[in-house]
């Protein structure tokens, strides 16, 4: 009976379904970072890689978020091969976790094909990590031989190769869980001290140094090396005492119950057995629960309490997660057996025994089975592969004639066709230099043509700045000059008061204040306080306010407007909306006018609509008055476009497209 618990306990710990990424151990904090980081501005490269994580961990629990941020993941690599070869492994990470087992092979194998053609180290790493998928599945097949062949071939030498240690250090754990799988336990705990030690120096994630912890205590456990086990163990819940409803508390209870089994101390066992199994059950994976009802029933049979270890057998043999494997049944089977014996029901000790027997031969012929048509078909390979060499060679002796025969014809040939090519190439050698010398001309006018541009850019500029100059000039003059002249006659004048008959004096100061009032005009015009003081926004809004009047009503909106912009551009946007203005107002006699301003980075929009009396199209296009004639050269100082559309008697409406530097 000693034996059949220890193969039973065995496969606690054996039981396929290992993962390829562990959860976060902080979940909710680890999935808040990442959403905060798709929310900052950034590349697309960099958000695809956060969707892709993210799709990782809602692998296999939330099908609707996996397959959402996979799709977005995708949809932001874009063309980049790279990044797509990338998002193929974790659909093959999401097909795993969702039973698709064949599928995922297929995506595994191809991600590791295709990131061959990428030197970063990145992707050899993620080559050794399809790698290391594809040999977790084969490991859920129960292939455990694969897996570890694909590790110690490919795997670990890609992992030293990529320089990531946290992942070496998981393809060590891999190798001392295969290896404790198969009872040999002393190369296991080297392989999971190695691990550890790995994660500890290179600061891995906790959910993988906590994976580290448990493993590593198993392998001991099962060398009944306690002692060794217990400060491990101790180490692992200093880690998870933060967190204490994690799901990670699941491998500590198990080995926690193995430690004490060791002991002899079977109730202190069961109570972290049973605390394990109602974590189990909570998070709803049925994979640890069997684990801890395996080891609930070995603490049974040791308490010799064998109806009790019925119990938990009978429910073992309900559940998929234990009862879905061969060898998991054939061994209940024996253990059954072994408990009716216990009781001293030797007839249906017997009848189990049967059962076990009859599955025992039964497994072990299919293995037969399949080892046998596996040597069928390595022979029936060898076979064709014989008959495929006879044909080749007699195919290389036929292909070794008919290339005698050719190269014989092709002598022949040759000569004609050396002089046929040497006179096609003197043909293309002339055309290709006049086309050249045709090139070069056209090059030549092109450069002249843009030099031109450039001088008249550059003239434009230099009248544009130096208007701009002298109406800041006249209008400090007018302001302060003459202005002050009037203002001060307007002082001495209203002195006079006593003199004044006849109501001639108030008659004179009164058209005083109206000259004076028409320089303040003109002198706003010319240069106005508010695109100084306020920018310009606040300037056009005073532009529109002072052109209103009894017949004439002006709407202004304005969208984005950067208060920082250079004063000349916004002296030059300010030319254009006056000028514009002045036309609707003065030319258009229209009584509703419509301006728009809006700016959008580097873009600035004009919009001025009227209805005004209109004009005829070709008119407008070919018209050389100074106003249009002045907004022309400012929208093409301004790198712009200008659009004039108009019908008589309908309106006009301006359309200006400014590239701002």
């Amino acid at each position: 009976m000693r034996e059949a618990l220890f193969i039973l306990l065995i496969l606690c710990f054996s039981i396929p379904g290992a993962k390829a990424q562990l959860k976060p151990l902080d979940q909710t904090r680890y999935i808040d970072s990442l959403s905060r980081r798709l929310g900052e501005t950034g590349p697309d490269s960099a958000k695809a890689r956060i969707n892709f994580l993210l799709s990782e961990i809602y692998a296999g629990a939330d099908t609707a978020k996996n397959g959402a941020y996979l799709r977005e993941g995708l949809r932001r690599a874009g063309k980049s091969a790279y990044l797509q070869t990338a998002g193929q492994y974790y659909e093959g990470i999401a097909r795993m976790m969702t039973g698709r087992l064949d599928d995922a092979e297929a995506s595994f194998q191809q991600v590791a094909r295709s990131m061959r053609s990428f030197g970063s180290k990145e992707a050899i790493l993620f080559r050794g990590r399809a790698l290391y998928s594809f040999g977790v599945v084969q490991q859920i097949k129960d292939n455990q031989k694969v897996f570890a062949e694909l590790l110690t071939d490919q795997v670990i030498p890609l992992a030293k190769q990529s320089g990531d240690s946290v992942f070496l250090g998981k393809c060590y754990l891999a190798m001392g869980m295969i290896f404790k799988n198969t009872q040999q336990n002393l190369q296991s705990e080297q392989y999971c001290r190695q691990a550890v030690g790995l994660f500890l120096r290179y600061n891995a994630p906790p959910e993988q140094l906590l994976f580290g912890y448990h493993t590593l205590a198993e392998a001991y456990l099962l060398q009944q090396k306690n002692s060794e086990a217990r400060g491990v163990l101790d180490s692992a819940y200093q880690v998870l005492l933060p967190h204490p409803h994690s799901e990670y508390f699941l491998d500590y209870y198990a080995a926690d119950a193995m430690y004490y089994t060791n002991l002899g101390q079977f109730a202190q066992s069961l109570k972290s057995i049973d605390k394990g199994i109602v974590l189990a059950q909570q998070v709803h994976d049925a994979r640890k629960e069997m684990r801890l009802q395996g080891q609930k029933l070995v603490a049974y049979f040791n308490q010799k309490d064998f109806p009790r270890a019925r119990e938990v057998m009978d429910y073992m043999l309900g559940q998929p997660a234990w009862a879905s494997y061969a060898t998991n049944r054939m061994y209940t089977y024996l253990m059954m057996a072994e408990a009716y014996a216990g009781e001293g029901n030797m007839k249906s000790a017997f009848d189990w025994q049967k059962r076990y027997s009859s599955t025992s031969d039964s497994f072990y012929q299919s293995r037969l089975q399949n080892d046998i048509a596996a040597i069928e078909v390595k022979y029936q390979s060898r076979e064709k592969q014989q008959k495929i060499m006879v044909l080749e060679s007699e195919k290389q002796q036929s292909a070794l004639k008919a290339r005698s025969q050719r190269l014989l014809n092709g002598l022949l040939g040759a000569g004609t066709i050396f002089l046929l090519i040497t006179t096609l190439l003197l043909v293309i050698y002339y055309r290709n230099k006049r086309k050249l010398a045709l090139q070069k001309e056209i090059n030549y006018q092109q450069q002249l043509k843009e030099l031109e541009q450039q001088q008249q850019l550059r003239f434009t500029q230099a009248m544009l700045q130096g208007e701009e100059r002298e109406r800041q000039r006249v209008a400090r003059d007018l302001h302060d000059g003459l202005g002050g002249m009037l203002a001060g006659i307007k002082i001495n004048l209203a002195q006079q008061g006593p003199s004044n008959k006849d109501g001639q004096l108030d008659g004179v100061i009164q058209r005083l204040d109206q000259s004076l009032s028409e320089l303040r005009r003109i002198a706003r015009n010319m240069m106005p306080e508010s695109l100084l003081k306020l920018g310009l926004s606040m300037a056009l809004k005073d532009l529109c306010e002072s052109l209103i009047g009894p017949q004439t009503a002006i709407s202004f909106q304005a969208y984005g407007i950067d208060p920082g912009m250079e004063p000349t551009i916004q002296a030059n946007i300010y030319r254009i909306v006056q000028e514009t203005l002045s036309n609707a107002v003065r030319h258009a006699v229209a009584t509703k006018i419509m301006v728009q301003c809006s700016q959008d980075d580097h873009i600035f929009l004009i919009t001025v609509e009227d209805n005004g009396k209109g004009f005829e199209p070709i008119r407008g296009s070919e018209a050389t008055g100074i106003g249009l004639t002045n907004i022309r050269n400012r929208v093409d100082y301004l790198n712009g476009k200008l659009d004039i559309r108009s019908t008589p008697g309908q309106g006009t409406a301006v359309n200006i497209e400014l590239h701002l530097p």
